[in-house]
């Protein structure tokens, strides 16, 4: 296959060769700095026969003589004639006004007089002439123009290619080109694989004999397709290079290459190779507080849900990772052991955390053991058994103490993958000097689930929270909506993990509906890029094989559990809930077995009568090792209201840019922000009085939770709807925020955010790689936008509550918190309020569950302290508390009542009027 696409370049028709050539000129025009040892991009020039064509070029300013302009051109130069004049206000150049021959130097005069000297010698007999324009006088501001003119004396039209550059010898640049002009393979898992591709071009004229190795080896550096590149390399071709790096240990590799021409300019080109061997190290931390006994959309009152409960569906979610990783230890030939990857598990729950698994190697006895654990898949009574509270911070201590101690690790070595459904019990995760801060120091990433979405009623989690501590440690974030296929979500919270620890990019995740009896078939592209593709299929009921999958090659050849097993390139796993297919490489290198491969789902009758289901859902995934891959990045790791969402999708095929690919995105934001939803709502506190004390002291819900619990689940009211927004163009053409057309990065620019909460984007990229062959990525991540809340439309209300004895006065200081969009700030946000106040401060800060926060404080008699509130790093104009004027006492109220009333009675008795 990769012979076929290489011998392509070779056997082009006319009208490709011109769109060749006249791609390799842009390409030159436009990104000349890719390539080695170029002073200046080449030029072409067509010049038809007895015909010319001129370009100009300039020498700088220089106070004295001696300033060097080099000329090159290069071509059939047999019938050519050169000319220059140089520009003036005197002479302007309107035509050539000097010849010279290669004969020997000569000078060129110009107008009244001439300050320079042009120089002219032969690299190459009639194919490389070298010019050199030598200033023999100072050259004034503004530099002088020269005016360069090529004629063509004989019958055919030639192409021309100059170039002009300020270097101090002959030597311009190369006729062969190498682009990119280094290789940095970044890091690369111990074992792993990576593969780059540069192409190396001749521009020039004649053939050239090429020889490309590297200078040291033995470093995991290796030239893969060797058997396609010519030993000669003819004029107006380009060969790509597929450049490898496989590390055998944790350390920086470097190595060149060493690229060998009869280059008469260079004849020798080294380009630089370097990557980093890695082992990454990930420490799934567990949330095994009480609620996770609960169903996705409960909270309260339920005191064990067995399967259906949120623990349950985590433990069968990670099945299917699991098993991927016991496939991928099975089709190892060696150690029996993934060398690049290191596992560690933690759980945390009351006060404390517990290491459930040290970070160790992963083989077969050790997945087995974390399975176990664990408790995968789920089982009555095993495993992780959740109670208590939900110490967050304490999960993500003992996470960072199955880290190697000392120095930093990369961000691709360390991660830790966070998983909770509640609000963090104290201490803060995110306050100075807790684990937050020490991971940060570490430069170790927190990817974060939030088991439950706002818009399904899960008011009970802190999205915020756990988007902040993502945000902080560079890692992502991520939100499982209850109510929909279990492993719709958690898988792409898993599939994450898959990127992290093999390296993989996810292809796709959808959801698929089947019916007893039916067959349906789901198409994926595999490319020639693909090195390893892991294809899952999930559902949702507690049986083995309950729905049946096969795989159909490009080919035909049709991949059946039976098929795999007999197979040592093909690994088969049947879990509880899930079945996966591993192909790895020796059998993608197979004839036919790229292309679109089809997966092919079944639900049988036999099944559906043993289990009483006739309908179901699922869900089914690739997980592709690849060089082809999609790399999404946001412009903040944070957002606020008022902010702007940019996102740019990078797509690149061995390292080299995709263009013209279909890259759109899908967004989901919440039509309603939840501080506005709380404070439509009230809840008294006879209802509040309602909810059992066991309930409450399960996991000592807040206030927060308790009212989100009446509100969705004993009023019915409906939380904020989604608003989706689907098929939204990423461009790649420098219009909608896009910066550079055609480089391969794709832009999408959204208006200003103006809801509070969780917004989803779904990015999918569907187009055909360098080879021509299709390909699919997906790439998913949630962002919690925080409110920016505007002095202009927030508010300060002070209440005098009481007035000692002793002259102090007690006050109540409500926050009501708006920003220009009218949200208000969301429940649970009272670590983002700072209050500053000379006073005496009574408790902290109090959420009221409706939009305002409270504080009180204590002023004495006559002081006016000025009270400064900050909300998210906005700080409000600071407010005077003035003490309202002492009240007059009652008893003089009741006197000033009797005396009018006995003045009254004394007019009356008198008769007066």
């Amino acid at each position: 296959m990769i012979t076929h696409t290489y011998s392509c370049y070779r056997r082009l028709n006319k009208e490709q060769t011109f769109l060749f050539k006249f791609w390799m000129v842009l390409s030159i025009l436009s990104i000349g700095f890719v390539f080695p040892f170029v002073s200046n991009a080449q030029t072409l020039i067509s010049v038809g026969p007895s015909s010319f064509d001129q370009f100009s070029v300039t020498l700088p300013e220089n106070p004295s003589s001696g300033q060097v302009k080099h000329i090159r051109l290069a071509g059939p130069l047999s019938t050519v004639t050169v000319r220059a004049t140089r520009c003036d206000s005197v002479s302007p150049c309107s035509g050539p006004n000097g010849t010279f021959s290669l004969a020997s130097p000569v000078t060129i005069l110009s107008g009244a007089s001439s300050i320079a000297t042009l120089v002219a010698t032969e690299d190459l007999a009639d194919q490389i002439w070298h010019l050199r324009i030598v200033a023999t006088n100072a050259v004034p501001a503004g530099g002088e123009q020269w005016e360069i003119q090529v004629e063509n004396s004989g019958a055919t039209a030639i192409d021309v290619r100059w170039m002009a550059g300020d270097v101090s010898d002959d030597t311009l640049e190369s006729d062969v080109v190498v682009s990119p002009t280094s290789l940095n393979f970044g890091d690369v898992m111990v074992g792993d694989t990576a593969t780059l591709l540069i192409e190396v071009s001749n521009l020039f004229t004649q053939s050239t004999p090429l020889a490309i190795a590297l200078q040291t080896g033995g470093q995991g550096f290796s030239i893969i397709n060797t058997g396609d590149i010519p030993a000669t390399l003819d004029p107006m071709t380009t060969v790509p290079v597929e450049i490898s790096f496989t590390p055998s240990v944790e350390a920086v590799a470097s190595d060149d290459l060493t690229i060998t021409t009869v280059d008469p300019d260079s004849a020798s080109i080294t380009l630089a190779l370097s990557g980093n061997g890695v082992v990454r190290r990930l420490v799934l931390t567990l949330d095994a507080s009480s609620s996770m006994w609960c169903e996705p959309i409960a909270v309260l009152n339920c005191p064990n849900a067995g399967p259906a409960s949120r623990l349950a569906q985590v433990k069968n979610a990670l099945e299917p990772f699991l098993n991927e990783l016991e496939a991928r230890v099975q089709s190892l030939i060696s150690s029996g052991k993934i060398p690049g990857v290191k596992i560690g598990v933690v759980k945390f729950q009351n006060s404390s955390a517990g290491v459930i698994h040290n970070l160790s190697d992963v083989g077969a006895t050790d997945i087995f053991v974390i399975k176990g654990n664990i408790g995968v898949p789920y089982a009555s009574g095993t495993g992780i058994q959740p109670n208590g509270g939900t110490p967050i911070d304490a999960g993500l201590t003992t996470s960072l103490g199955l880290f190697p101690a000392g120095g930093t690790l990369s961000t691709t070595e360390g991660v830790i993958f966070l998983l909770s459904d509640g609000r963090s019990s104290l201490p803060d995760p995110l306050a100075s000097g807790n684990s937050v801060s020490s991971i940060e120091t570490r430069e170790i990433k927190v990817y974060s689930l939030a088991y439950g979405d706002e818009t399904s009623g899960s008011y009970y989690v802190d999205h915020a929270l756990l988007s902040a501590i993502s945000s902080r440690t560079d890692g992502d974030f991520l939100v499982y909506a209850p109510g929909g296929v279990i492993n719709s979500d958690l898988s792409a919270f898993f599939a994450k993990l898959f990127d992290v620890a093999l390296g993989t990019n996810t292809a796709n995740d959808p959801i698929g509906n089947i019916s007893s009896g039916e067959t349906k078939e789901h198409l994926i592209p595999v490319s020639p890029s693909d090195r390893r593709v892991s294809f899952v299929l999930a559902w949702d009921n507690e049986a083995a094989n309950f729905l049946g999958l096969d795989l159909i090659a490009p080919d035909e050849t049709v991949i059946s559990p039976v098929v795999a097993q007999q197979n040592p390139f093909i690994q088969y796993r049947s879990g509880s809930r899930s079945t996966l297919y591993l192909i790895d490489d020796r059998y993608l290198s197979l004839e036919g077995k790229t292309g679109i491969w089809k997966m092919r789902v079944s639900f049988s009758q036999q099944q559906s009568h043993a289990t009483g289901i006739s309908n179901t859902k699922y869900t089914y995934n690739s997980l592709v090792a690849t060089d082809l891959k999609l790399d999404v990045k946001f412009n903040k790791a944070s957002y606020f209201t008022n902010d702007k969402v940019r996102i740019e999708a990078t797509l690149t095929d061995r390292g080299k840019p995709i263009l013209g690919a279909d890259v759109k995105l899908n967004a989901a934001s919440p039509d309603k922000s939840m501080g506005n939803w709380y404070a439509e709502h009230i809840v008294s506190e006879k209802e509040y009085a309602k909810i059992p004390q066991e309930a409450i002291a399960r996991e000592n819900y807040s206030k927060v939770v308790l009212k989100g619990h009446i509100l969705t689940e004993i009023k019915k009211l409906s939380p904020p709807v989604l608003v989706k927004q689907n098929g939204i163009k990423l461009y790649d053409d420098a219009t909608h925020g896009d910066q550079v057309s055609g480089d391969g990065i794709y832009t999408y620019e959204s208006e200003p955010l103006n809801k509070t909460g969780v917004h989803t984007y779904y990015i999918t990229a569907n187009g055909n790689d360098h080879r021509g062959h299709q390909f699919k990525r997906e790439k998913r991540q949630d962002k919690y936008v925080n409110l920016r809340p505007a002095i202009d439309f927030s508010a300060i209300h002070i209440a005098m509550l009481a007035e000692r004895e002793n002259g102090v006065i007690d006050y109540e200081v409500k926050v009501e918190l708006k920003d220009k969009f009218g949200n208000l700030m969301p429940p649970g946000a009272s670590r983002n309020l700072e209050l500053e106040v000379a006073a005496n401060k009574l408790g902290g800060i109090i959420d009221n569950v409706d939009g305002t926060y409270s504080q009180k404080i204590q002023v004495s008699a006559g002081d006016k302290p000025q009270l400064t509130i900050t909300a998210n790093g906005v700080a409000l104009n600071p407010v005077v508390v003035t003490p309202p004027t002492s009240p007059i006492p009652w008893w003089v109220w009741v006197m000033v009542i009797l005396l009018i009333i006995v003045i009254i009675i004394m007019v009356k008795r008198n008769g007066m009027p």
